[in-house]
């Protein structure tokens, strides 16, 4: 329930975004493209210095009440959460992209693949992490691990970030 809820939600933002940027004309979304490129790329090249720069986003996790409801409930309610990324921390520039990407594109159908994409991959890691990893090395290490590397995870996200602004100026 909890990548369904993840990728649903996903789907659903993004083609609902999708959908808005069809009413902007297709050169509207083009110099929107054009202005966000180098925006994107001025934000990967801050967020690869040592100090990062601050994320906008509303950095909080998902309610613990929402546990008390049951798995089934608390599975489609975090998903959904994380899946749209909009009520949670995100932790990276990149996630910017993923809306942008589904309003440009002026698609229901694009928007929802942008976004039910991004969904996807953020709840299916959770599967190798449960299954494989924190049992043969202990869930407290593999959240050690995560912490420990998250410096890495921000500069890859923004060497990333930097790539799609070259790519959308191009």
């Amino acid at each position: 329930m909890y990548l369904v809820s993840s990728t649903a939600a996903g789907a659903t933002l993004g083609g609902l975004i999708g959908w808005t940027g069809h009413f902007l004309e297709v050169g509207a979304r083009f110099r929107i493209g054009l202005v966000l490129g180098p925006v994107a790329i001025a934000v990967g090249l801050l967020d690869l210095r040592k100090r990062a720069l601050a994320v906008v986003q509303r950095d909080r996790e998902t309610p613990q009440r929402w546990l008390s409801a049951g798995p089934t409930i608390w599975a489609v309610r975090n998903g959904s959460a994380l899946g749209t990324g909009l009520g949670t921390r995100i932790g990276f520039w990149l996630w910017y992209v993923v809306p942008a990407a589904a309003l440009l594109h002026g698609s229901v159908e694009a928007g929802a693949l942008v976004y039910g994409t991004y969904g996807f991959v953020r709840a299916m890691w959770v599967w190798p992490i449960l299954l494989w990893v924190g049992p043969r090395h202990g869930y407290d290490r593999v959240a050690q691990w995560f912490l420990t590397h998250r410096t890495e995870a921000r500069k890859l996200a923004a060497v990333q970030l930097v790539a799609v602004g070259a790519s959308a100026i191009l």
